[in-house]
């Protein structure tokens, strides 16, 4: 878990660092923010380090897979006034 500025809030953040990014102009991360439940995509080099103390509180985030769920797809009808899952 690491720090980054969220401008948003205008805050520091705690983030998990997902995925890094990079290209050959330039290294991203992309990452949750463990509070807020949010995911942006920051420069690496905008990445801190965590003191102790910032991380002694629980994250607010919690991940959850749904078990035995068939993703539906909405057809709309556009000539009637009707809709109905695939």
């Amino acid at each position: 878990v690491c720090v980054v500025y969220w401008a948003v809030i205008k805050s520091w953040s705690r983030v998990l660092v997902e995925s890094i990014i990079t290209d050959s102009v330039s290294c991203q991360a992309r990452c949750l923010l463990v509070d807020h439940g949010e995911r942006l995509v920051v420069p690496s080099d905008q990445i801190r380090i965590a003191m102790l103390n910032f991380l002694q509180l629980p994250f607010w985030v919690r991940k959850f897979h749904l078990a035995r769920i068939k993703p539906t797809t909405l057809r709309v009808c556009v000539h009637e006034i009707k809709a109905g899952l695939m």
